[in-house]
C-alpha cells in the first residue's frame, strides 16, 4: 500500500509545494483511514473540489474493505453556480477576492478554514 501522500511528480510539487521529503515519514493509509472514517462518521463532507479527495478515499476504503459513502458538498461547484462571472475558482483566488485568510494554501488547516469561510459566504449569497 502507499503512504497517505505518495511520490509526487515535479508539476504536482509546483502546485502544492509539498515535497517528497515532507511526506517520507507519513503514516500508511491502513493506519490513518480507520481513524479518519471514525472521525467523519456519516457526516456530509464539505470541500473545495472535494470529489478529487473523495476519489482517493473511496479507492482506499474499498481496497481496505471499509464502507465510505458520505454525502458531499463541493464549494468549487457552488462558487461557479453562485458567482458565474468570476474568472477563476481556485480556492486561493476566491480567498483573495473575499478577503479570506489563507496564508498556507495546500495545507490542511488553512484550506479547511478558507473553505469553511467560503462556504458561509456562498450560503449568505444564495440566501439573498
Amino acid at each position: 500500500f502507499r503512504r497517505v501522500l505518495f511520490r509526487s511528480p515535479d508539476e504536482v510539487i509546483a502546485i502544492n509545494h509539498i515535497t517528497n521529503e515532507m511526506v517520507e515519514h507519513a503514516p500508511y493509509i491502513e493506519k490513518v483511514l480507520p481513524d479518519f472514517l471514525n472521525f467523519i462518521g456519516k457526516n456530509t463532507l464539505v470541500g473545495h473540489n472535494v470529489q478529487f479527495d473523495i476519489s482517493f478515499i473511496e479507492k482506499d476504503a474499498k481496497k481496505l474493505n471499509y464502507e465510505f459513502n458520505n454525502d458531499s458538498i463541493d464549494t468549487l461547484l457552488l462558487a461557479r453556480e453562485t458567482f458565474p462571472d468570476f474568472k477563476s475558482y481556485k480556492l486561493t483566488d476566491l480567498s483573495n477576492k473575499f478577503s479570506i485568510s489563507h496564508m498556507d494554501a495546500h495545507r490542511a488547516l488553512s484550506d479547511v478554514l478558507a473553505t469553511a469561510e467560503l462556504f458561509r459566504i456562498i450560503l449568505r449569497e444564495q440566501d439573498k
